[in-house]
């Protein structure tokens, strides 16, 4: 190659590395924290510079440009093979394109994908694919195309707030109306709890050993419910003991 093609090309190269550099500064400080449309735009910008560069480059270059010209002018079949292989990788471009313009989820939501029965956090979206981080702490690849088209439950477009059921049996023979007392008690002093006040207590059900008694535990984030869920049946198993309120279960 001669010498001005080195500096056409040099010319390229540099022009494409300091625009890379630019994208990654404009995307960093376009906003404080990561978003969907930041990641997804930046990523798909960057893609667009490095195949422009490189079809540049290539026109530069006289044998490479003699060689490519007659494959895409002459080979119907390459191109239907080419066309072909990029059509899935098109499809979740595209797909990419819409859960950004719509919105459908943001970097951190925590959502449910119904198709698969996958529960996680979004923590990343490339052009090809969306990385779900599950509560096993795996990280799940979906293909944008497959989040595009799938229901999706997001619970962080709600009230963040979670509740589960406090259920404990009482012996018939004990004081009912205590046991309902002290175990809302118990529920309503729990650090964690975000509910009514006073907690509701609730008799579900008149059953073969016991009165089933029923309150919910309410916390701020789904995150905190199942310990302190825990916290609080244990506080059961102690208090209801140390008030002689039978806990009934069947013998063998």
């Amino acid at each position: 190659m001669d010498t001005e093609i080195l500096l056409r090309v040099a010319i390229i190269v540099i022009a494409a590395v300091a625009l890379l550099i630019f994208v990654n500064k404009y995307f960093s400080n376009a906003k404080r924290k990561a978003t969907i449309s930041t990641q997804f735009a930046a990523r798909f910008v960057k893609v667009f510079i490095l195949i422009a560069a490189v079809a540049l480059i290539v026109l530069q270059i006289p044998p490479l440009k003699s060689v490519i010209n007659p494959l895409l002018a002459g080979s119907g079949v390459l191109v239907l093979v080419v066309s072909l292989a990029a059509q899935e990788s098109l499809g979740n471009i595209i797909s990419g394109w819409f859960i950004v313009a719509f919105k459908t989820f943001e970097i951190g939501d925590r959502i449910h994908i119904m198709s698969s029965d996958i529960v996680g956090n979004i923590t990343d979206i490339t052009l090809r694919h969306t990385v779900v981080k599950t509560f096993t702490n795996t990280e799940v690849v979906v293909p944008n195309s497959v989040m595009n088209k799938s229901n999706i439950e997001n619970f962080s477009l709600t009230d963040t707030k979670s509740s589960s059921f406090i259920d404990v049996s009482v012996a018939y023979k004990a004081d009912i109306d205590q046991a309902m007392s002290l175990l809302g008690k118990i529920v309503g002093e729990h650090a964690k709890y975000s509910g009514e006040q006073p907690v509701k207590v609730f008799v579900r059900n008149l059953g073969e050993t016991g009165v089933e008694l029923r309150a919910s535990m309410w916390t701020e984030s789904i995150g905190e419910n199942f310990a302190a869920c825990s916290d609080v049946r244990l506080t059961i198993l102690k208090e209801f003991a140390a008030k002689g309120i039978e806990i009934p279960y069947k013998k063998l």
